[in-house]
């Protein structure tokens, strides 16, 4: 590599965290013409266009998309039009994760979160029980 090539490589550090653990700012989806560099017109990155900012997953977000995999492992949520594949053993152990959440953060979440933690359980493990029933039957 000669002096001229190394003049146009460019490293971004592109991490969300620092060494110390905060959040730092990045430039993540800046095209080539913000920056004013025009060497970066022909780079990979000068075609990304940026995503729009997500809001903040919240605690009720997170427990809804763990019912979400219980009910896909019961068969009761799935991409397919015929139901999906049943795995009792791994629907089981997320709800058993909920359970843990609901006990670890019990005192701690607002009464919203609590309602949602508690209906969803009730749900969940009612929907279990009715499939091993039903698989039992069969």
């Amino acid at each position: 590599m000669n002096r001229e090539d190394d003049q146009k490589v460019r490293v971004v550090d592109k991490r969300q965290f620092g060494s110390d653990g905060a959040r730092r700012e990045t430039d993540v989806g800046r095209t080539a013409g913000s920056s004013g560099d025009s060497s970066e017109a022909g780079s990979p990155d000068s075609s990304r266009q940026e995503m729009p900012r997500q809001e903040k997953t919240t605690f009720t977000d997170f427990i809804n998309s763990l019912g979400a995999s219980v009910l896909m492992n019961l068969g009761v949520l799935s991409g397919a039009k015929d139901g999906g594949d049943v795995d009792l053993k791994t629907a089981q152990s997320i709800i058993e994760v909920i359970d843990i959440l609901k006990e670890k953060t019990a005192g701690n979440l607002d009464s919203q979160e609590e309602k949602v933690l508690s209906a969803l359980t009730a749900e969940l493990k009612l929907l279990y029980a009715q499939k091993v029933r039903e698989m039992n039957s069969d």
